[in-house]
């Protein structure tokens, strides 16, 4: 730290004094233990954990140190304003500092876009975390010698899949096998990913047999809207009873702070909705539609409409009329295609051409 305000001193002697060396000052002053409490009541956001932030503001000194370096790579030399009168070379000392600071500012705005940009592109990237309930030696629920964790890993993983090669959004599963993880560490995989949405699923479990259905849990304000949409994909895919959203204290959909839904997709104590959770083919429309789910909710395309490129064997040949070549014809598919003003020529007939009916009349001569 020492060393670090020694060097930012320096810098500041050198090239005077900036927006950019303010904002390192400020970014220092906040971090010391006497303000920060004081200061955090009236200023949150400067005492955010980011990485990034501090990165860019090392890179501050690294500008500052630069300057004459800069100014000579880009073909400026200090100048003088006109309405300044220097009477001394300490005068024309300080105004040289006065212009270093103002280009240093100049170049520190334009690196501040750069980052701006390249944090803007970033923030097209959607993270999605998908989690597979239980898992390990927590089957889940259990019927009919099936368990929850394998129905729930099989649907993820094909979410997953579904959106694979997806241009906005990426997948990233808690676990992509049959393991343990406590509640917490799926919480923690999350907010490390820094995810803008977070979904988990289960089946469902009921002591009375009959119990079926799908239903969408969701615990904060801020993750009904995901919950709503993905539900209504979630049904036109199980075509099971329809549960609703509903509001759910459910640890994983708690304690993350991205919106988080915890779907259950069926009960597996039901004997139709448990043949129905392991047939593959229901756990394809169901993981397709939750992804078109997770597309709505982030207004992006679920498939990208690319044009298909028609391949057509095309070769070309020569026209002969009596033995003389007149004319370059090309056959396309099976189909040959020649000029229609050159045939009709030689073969004495007229042609009209229909441009608002887009017809080519070939008629005789005299017949029109």
């Amino acid at each position: 730290m020492y060393d670090f305000l020694i060097s930012l001193a320096e810098s500041l002697v050198k090239h005077g004094f900036s927006i950019s060396s303010a904002a390192a000052i400020i970014f220092l002053v906040l971090k010391q233990r006497k303000t920060k409490k004081r200061l955090k009541k009236y200023l949150p956001f400067l005492f955010q954990d980011d990485s990034e932030v501090k990165e860019y503001m090392l890179n501050q000194q690294v500008i500052m140190r630069n300057q004459e370096m800069i100014l000579k790579e880009m073909g400026l030399e200090p100048c003088l304003a006109p309405t300044l009168e220097i009477n001394s070379m300490e005068s024309a000392t300080n105004l040289n500092r006065f212009y270093s600071s103002f280009w240093e500012t100049i170049t520190s705005a334009r690196d501040a876009r750069k980052f701006t940009e390249w944090r803007n592109s970033k923030m097209d990237e959607i993270k999605v975390i998908i989690d597979p309930g239980h898992g390990g030696e927590d089957g889940g629920a259990g019927a009919g010698g099936k368990t929850e964790k394998d129905i729930v890993l099989s649907v993820s993983l094909k979410v997953q899949q579904k959106l694979k090669n997806h241009k906005h959004i990426k997948i990233q599963l808690t676990r992509t096998k049959d393991v343990f993880l406590e509640l917490q560490e799926r919480v923690n995989i999350a907010q490390k990913a820094k995810a803008d949405a977070f979904v988990s699923i289960h089946a469902n479990s009921a002591v009375n047999g009959s119990a079926t259905g799908t239903e969408t849990f969701y615990t904060r304000p801020n993750s009904l809207s995901l919950a709503n949409i993905v539900h209504k994909h979630l049904i036109a895919a199980t075509k099971l009873r329809d549960r609703g959203v509903k509001n759910g204290n459910f640890h994983v959909i708690r304690e993350t702070t991205m919106p988080a839904i915890l779907l259950e997709v069926g009960f597996i104590s039901n004997s139709n909705d448990r043949a129905a959770l392991f047939d593959p083919v229901f756990q394809d429309n169901v993981a397709e539609r939750v992804a078109m789910g997770l597309c709505e909710y982030f207004k992006v395309p679920y498939k990208e409409e690319a044009a298909e490129e028609v391949k057509k064997k095309v070769t070309e040949f020569r026209v002969n009329l009596d033995n003389k070549k007149v004319e370059q014809g090309v056959l396309i598919d099976g189909r040959s295609y020649v000029p229609a003003t050159m045939l009709s020529h030689h073969l004495g007939h007229r042609i009209f051409w229909d441009n608002q009916n887009k017809i080519l009349d070939v008629y005789k001569e005299g017949e029109k």
